[in-house]
């Protein structure tokens, strides 16, 4: 395949529909799931395709947001302009289509595709026999954890230190030649890491990294760059007991002695593509150990409650949640807590919690939220499923009040979780209040980082804010400042209660750098004067978990309402979908927008 060929209308057209279908849940979602884009995209593609072809494309600076670990600690994602993820997943998805066939049967980098477990399937009395697993649910978790059928004398887990960031792009590039990639495409590719790599601030900056986005481009690559040290350790362990996930390893043993041969090789083999074994994270367990350190029993009890009540209305019932209690008082009494992977247990647990509608996590939120920030999506969400917004609000601004708020993708997520919550008028007045000071980068205990500020914007918005109010939000001199996320949600959001503010929001914005945000305003000019006959997709659903069913959420509720304000065709298709949406309105929030938009389509 040539370049002119991989660049096709066509080739282009499959990657926007991956692309877009990633960008609805990834974590720097757009305030209108970039409806904008959806809509132009066959006016849009023909001329990238012109760019790349005639050698006029050029990457542009991507953002960046932190996402929380722990101890203070946090990793960069970058977040690229849309026309180049369309672009870098393009070549990433070549890259990966051609490389598959030197992959070996247990490595696997994204949820995306399937992860099936290698070696020989135990029977079940073979995987209870001598007491090796407590229970077959226990070898069932043992193998989805692991992705290794074959129970392990010992278990060696280790990982690559900074993998992403050390990835040579030389080294890369490389290890690609041979897979028969066109020349341009590599040269584009190079360009394009060049632009998005991490950054080193103000000193010279080295091609080595690359970056970690939120749609498989990158992960793609890396996990093909692998590929050679996944056929060195696989010819020294055997393919039924080596599985990777990214980059973390999991390989069995038959004694500690071959477990350290294999830790030695598999440094030997990392440093000949100049990556380094994670020493830290590097566990030698053997097998009376293995279920302690991977919590199999507990996970097994919560799968068995999962089956048992998770599905329907017996989720609330007092069985149902003296069963997960006492799941929950037989870990601590095992000592579990702070063990092995004890994080991934407890997330189970307040998604679980949240489920039944029991607060037996509640009294220890705050605690979990500064040891485990990177749970704070299912500690917030549990409080939000619960309705219990005075609860959430409160929980928040201690974190915040307290100094612990570091972290830009804890803070969204709180935002998030309140687009959640079925509100009280009271409720909303003290959301909205602290909202507004949060969009304005005026919270001063938190980081007033770009994502958090868009989803302050959006829950304004959300909770019942006038047109009047959203387009004084910022002055002139903020608007043209500001990120281009934000900027983007405070377009839609305003406009959506009043076209007419799109003309005072224009004016405010000029000036702004972002291709992205001029981009939108575009989209919502023509819009309104009745220039877009057929729009992209709005009415997605998405799952309610952990609670039954599906939703649509506050972003697709949005784009209804915006859509609403365009005439013609446009506002027929408006009125054809509000039945579907007005059957899923449940909260207070989301019936008002319904009874807007139903005015505005008589």
């Amino acid at each position: 395949m040539g370049f002119e060929t991989l660049a096709s209308l066509s080739n282009l057209r499959r990657t926007w529909q991956v692309v877009r279908k990633a960008a609805r849940s990834c974590r720097c979602r757009d305030a209108v799931d970039w409806l904008d884009w959806a809509t132009s995209v066959e006016d849009t593609l023909p001329d990238l395709r012109r760019q790349l072809l005639k050698g006029l494309y050029t990457p542009q600076a991507p953002g960046r947001f932190e996402v929380a670990k722990s101890q203070g600690a946090f990793r960069t994602l970058t977040v690229p302009n849309m026309r180049d993820v369309l672009v870098y997943r393009l070549i990433a998805d070549e890259v990966l289509r051609r490389a598959l066939p030197n992959r070996v049967p247990g490595a696997f980098f994204s949820r995306s595709t399937k992860a099936d477990a290698v070696g020989q399937l135990l029977s079940r009395e073979e995987a209870e026999y001598e007491g090796y697993f407590a229970s077959w649910l226990a070898y069932q978790e043992y193998r989805s954890v692991t992705l290794l059928n074959e129970p392990a004398e010992v278990l060696v887990i280790t990982d690559i230190s900074n993998y992403f960031d050390s990835i040579s792009h030389d080294l890369l590039t490389e290890y690609l030649a041979p897979l028969g990639i066109p020349r341009k495409a590599l040269g584009l590719l190079r360009r394009l890491l060049e632009v998005l790599k991490p950054s080193t601030g103000h000193s010279p900056n080295p091609n080595i990294g690359i970056p970690v986005d939120e749609f498989d481009c990158s992960r793609q690559l890396a996990h093909v760059f692998l590929f050679e040290h996944d056929a060195r350790i696989v010819a020294k362990v055997g393919p039924t007991r080596y599985a990777r996930w990214m980059d973390d390893q999991n390989m069995g043993a038959r004694s500690f002695v071959e477990a350290r041969r294999i830790i030695n090789e598999c440094v030997h083999s990392l440093a000949a593509q100049r990556i380094t074994l994670n020493s830290g994270k590097t566990v030698l367990l053997p097998k009376s150990s293995i279920g302690d350190y991977l919590h199999l029993q507990t996970n097994a009890e919560l799968t068995a409650w999962w089956d048992a009540y998770g599905h329907g209305p017996a989720a609330t019932s007092p069985r149902s949640r003296t069963s997960l209690r006492k799941s929950w008082e037989q870990a601590l009494s095992r000592g579990e807590e702070r063990v092995g992977s004890w994080d991934k247990v407890l997330k189970r647990f307040y998604g679980y919690a949240a489920r039944s509608g029991d607060g037996m996590l509640d009294a220890r939120m705050y605690d979990d939220l500064v040891g485990y920030p990177h749970l704070a999506e299912r500690v917030f969400t549990s409080l939000a499923r619960r309705d219990e917004g005075d609860k959430l609000l409160k929980l928040f601004g201690r974190y915040c009040t307290s100094g612990e708020s570091l972290y830009e993708d804890v803070e969204a997520h709180f935002f998030e979780a309140c687009l959640l919550l079925d509100c009280s008028a009271e409720a909303e007045e003290k959301l909205v209040e602290f909202a507004r000071d949060a969009a304005r980068g005026a919270q001063n205990a938190m980081t007033g980082k770009a994502l958090p500020r868009a989803g302050a914007v959006l829950l304004l918005y959300w909770m019942g804010g006038t047109a009047d109010s959203l387009v004084d939000l910022f002055t002139r001199d903020d608007a043209r400042a500001l990120p281009a996320a934000v900027a983007r949600a405070w377009l839609a959001c305003a406009v959506a209660r009043d076209g007419r503010a799109l003309r005072q929001l224009q004016a405010k914005l000029v000036g702004h750098p972002s291709d992205d945000v001029a981009r939108l305003a575009a989209f919502l000019d023509d819009l309104q004067r009745g220039h877009v006959e057929r729009v992209g997709q709005y009415c997605n659903q998405r799952p309610r978990y952990p609670m039954p069913r599906k939703f649509y959420d506050a972003r697709a509720w949005l784009q209804l309402e915006l859509l609403s304000r365009a005439p013609g065709p446009v506002r027929k298709n408006v009125g054809r979908n509000l039945g579907r949406f007005a059957k899923l309105a449940r909260t207070a929030q989301e019936r008002r927008i319904l009874r807007r938009v139903r005015r505005r389509v008589k």
